[in-house]
């Protein structure tokens, strides 16, 4: 059962929507509850389609998500990373991490 699917799927919501404008405020800032709602949960429906559950991972997904674009999981870095089940969820999202902040550093 998924995150939206489970009686905590209100207060997630809502703390997710908190966490992008806490966050990724120049991303967000100009979005109504409703349209970071929307974002929040499309976010959430791609971790788990890429087998992240975990509520701190679904997080961290839609922070990547408010930082590089909703679909940077279609980039050939991303799905290479996002594809590799092997590795834990948590490691993934690490990586993915890892591989953004490089990038940033190097802008």
């Amino acid at each position: 059962m998924g995150i939206l699917e489970s009686g905590k799927a209100s207060a997630f919501l809502s703390g997710a929507v908190a966490f992008l404008r806490a966050e990724a405020p120049e991303v967000v800032e100009e979005a109504s509850e409703e349209e970071i709602s929307a974002l929040v949960r499309a976010g959430i429906a791609k971790a788990e389609s890429h087998g992240i559950d975990d509520e701190y991972c679904i997080r961290q997904f839609l922070l990547y998500m408010a930082w590089c674009g909703p679909d940077f999981d279609q980039e050939s870095w991303a799905r290479e990373i996002l594809d590799d089940r092997e590795c834990a969820q948590s490691s993934r999202i690490s990586r993915l991490e890892d591989h953004i902040l490089s990038t940033q550093e190097g802008e």
